[in-house]
């Protein structure tokens, strides 16, 4: 079977590549070094994510970048993709997304204008896998003008993406 895993090494500088990543690829990768001085090594966890499930009528996520290295072992939520501000069209579905990690995985909660969302109308969606999280406002009325917050939080902290959603000045 042929390999789809590649080392190469230009200088002092040796890089594992793996093309085509796949589910089985999934797992912990560990580089040793050792000369007379004595030996040391590195190790990275590899998490490859299956491709969300598309909301029906919803902007691809797609073309959403990967996430960057994540550290191994505890470490505190972070956003790597904000949400961001959205102008109100009554009538129309509105998703405010975004995309965490942290490890361990933290838990998420949305708010709006400081208040937790307690809405029978908004759905919230949570990738615990890619790390997306969503809200979901079927139909927009003005009373849906606001900040929305999404905090993340774990026993090692607490970060927070927070987006408004307001009247368009230009239509």
């Amino acid at each position: 079977m042929k390999t789809h895993r590649y080392i190469s090494s230009i200088g002092v500088k040796h890089h594992l590549a793996i093309k085509n990543v796949q589910a089985s690829d999934n797992g912990r990768f560990t580089v040793q070094a050792m000369n007379a001085a004595g030996i040391k090594q590195s190790t990275c966890m590899l998490i490859v994510a299956p491709a969300p499930t598309p909301i029906p009528g919803a902007k691809s996520v797609a073309n959403s970048p990967a996430p960057p290295q994540t550290p191994i072992g505890p470490s505190a939520p972070i956003f790597l993709k904000d949400l961001k501000n959205s102008p109100l069209k009554p009538g129309s579905q509105i998703i405010l997304e975004a995309r965490v990690v942290g490890h361990p995985e933290p838990h998420v909660e949305w708010f709006k204008n400081g208040s937790s969302i307690n809405n029978y109308r908004v759905k919230t969606e949570y990738d615990t896998r890619t790390g997306i999280c969503a809200l979901i406002i079927p139909q927009m009325f003005a009373d849906d003008i606001g900040e929305y917050t999404c905090r993340a939080n774990n026993a090692h902290g607490v970060a927070e993406s927070s987006a408004k959603v307001c009247i368009s000045l230009i239509n």
